[in-house]
């Protein structure tokens, strides 16, 4: 949750454009390909592009009630696979 934490301070920032992290998460920062992409984005500054006062706003779209949606998401998977596998 560190994107979210920094989103919530509106401050930039870049993820990993092939990195495990929710599309909340993504959305409103600045996504890198690879090493070179990251390094040319650093240089030209491009941070400075991300709308820090959207970002802001999916933190208040992903307050407790998405954590904990999304947790009961994951012990359901769970327990469906454990029934599926006795079965």
């Amino acid at each position: 949750m560190p994107a979210m934490e920094a989103k919530k301070c509106k401050v930039p920032v870049v993820t990993y454009e092939k990195g495990e992290i929710t599309d909340i998460v993504k959305k409103h920062t600045l996504q890198f390909k690879d090493e070179q992409d990251l390094t040319r984005m650093l240089e030209e500054r491009a941070w400075k592009s991300v709308d820090v006062e959207e970002a802001y706003r999916d933190v208040e779209k992903c307050g407790g009630h998405y954590a904990a949606r999304k947790t009961i998401d994951v012990y359901r998977n769970v327990l469906n696979k454990n029934r599926r596998r006795r079965l």
